[in-house]
């Protein structure tokens, strides 16, 4: 059998046909030494700007307060308007469907498409808009214990 070529760019160690008493390495790779070109610099404290009289000093000032994610925001009011809505919406439906005239006529159709739109989606607003505001309740309080986890 012919002695095996090792693909130069890996270790033979790891290739096929790798034998440790036929193809030990040939010299060990040496890096050359890396010396410094000079001295560090010398590490100098920070001098705090000289204040006016009557001026604060960033550590006296008050904290900052974090400002209000406009997410959440949107969450919440996306969260009302759809739940609100959907209630609306069964509570017209069902008034219209049970104030309808008893003289035995056919509604006609803007009345008909009204109800199955109102059917249809009256639901789905309910539930989507009160799963928003329990979304964002439970975020909300996520953020809070970690808030208050952090502070221990």
């Amino acid at each position: 059998m012919p002695d095996p070529t090792f693909d130069p760019r890996f270790d033979p160690a790891f290739q096929r046909g790798y034998e440790p008493e036929m193809h030990a390495p040939k010299a060990p790779r040496t890096r050359p030494k890396v010396e410094p070109i000079g001295d560090p610099p010398a590490a100098t404290e920070p001098q705090a700007p000289e204040l006016a009289a009557g001026e604060v000093t960033p550590q006296e000032q008050a904290p900052l307060r974090r400002g209000v994610n406009p997410y959440i925001v949107v969450l919440w009011a996306v969260g009302v308007v759809f739940a609100v809505a959907g209630v609306v919406l069964f509570v017209l439906v069902i008034f219209q469907s049970f104030s309808s005239d008893s003289s035995g006529t056919q509604p006609d159709l803007a009345v008909q498409s009204f109800r199955s739109f109102g059917y249809l989606f009256a639901a789905p607003l309910l539930t989507v808009g009160l799963a928003t505001i329990a979304g964002v309740i439970v975020f909300s309080a996520a953020r809070v214990s970690r808030r208050s986890r952090a502070q221990l």
